[in-house]
């Protein structure tokens, strides 16, 4: 591997800080037992508007 390639490489590894993406930002809280983070309402119901409209086209 190039050092130029490595480079890419680390650089494609670093945190995305994207909360628009994050599917963890808008949690309302966290399963102790489980660790499965449970969504807000509202997120809920953003990504059905995702899936209904945006994702349609």
């Amino acid at each position: 591997m190039t050092k130029e390639n490595k480079d890419k490489f680390v650089e494609s590894m670093e945190p995305n800080e994207d909360t628009q993406t994050d599917i963890y930002s808008n949690t309302e809280y966290v399963k102790p037992d489980s660790n499965v983070a449970v969504p807000t309402e509202a997120a809920v119901e953003e990504a059905k508007e995702w899936v209904d409209d945006i994702n349609q086209k």
